[in-house]
């Protein structure tokens, strides 16, 4: 039992170390005062919501260009409270953050609410590309997406099949 354990258990340690080793260790990193200029800050005070095609959602861009490919971005998504966003996939990989209220996601090509993870402020979610998935809310929330251009959505269901770029 204690084999198994420790056997389950050394991968995890020797990551763990090696990233405390990484962290605490000497390294040679020369500083390039002439990179300050590249940082980038967001005040959220000032960031500028933009309606979206779909009625009562809101979006903003942080960093990046969604329309670029191979370009990494990252976006803020805002939907109102009881809204259902249907299955769709999108080409690349997809990264989501809850920043506030929550966010109920679920895998598959129809909506099941009772086959969903609920996701409170801060939980996060990693959808690899070409996935179906769909989300749906309680309450208005704002979720922050990362991933790498270009965005694309293409709807499993709806008229027309859907598919937005």
């Amino acid at each position: 039992m204690i084999n198994k354990l420790f056997l389950l258990l050394a991968p995890a340690l020797i990551v763990a170390a090696s990233i405390s080793a990484a962290i605490t260790g000497d390294h040679d990193h020369q500083v390039d005062p002439s990179k300050y200029a590249d940082v980038q800050y967001i005040d959220p005070e000032l960031v500028q919501w933009a309606e979206t095609v779909y009625p009562g959602t809101e979006i903003t861009a942080v960093f990046g260009d969604m329309k670029q490919a191979g370009q990494m971005y990252t976006i803020r998504l805002k939907l109102p409270a009881n809204y259902v966003v249907p299955p769709h996939t999108h080409t690349q990989d997809e990264y989501m953050t809850v920043i506030s209220g929550s966010l109920n996601v679920g895998i598959g090509e129809s909506v099941d609410k009772d086959d969903t993870v609920f996701l409170p402020v801060g939980g996060a979610v990693g959808i690899p590309g070409k996935v179906p998935h769909y989300a749906w809310t309680t309450e208005e929330m704002v979720m922050q997406i990362h991933a790498m251009g270009p965005r694309d959505t293409c709807f499993v269901h709806g008229p027309d099949h859907q598919h937005e770029k």
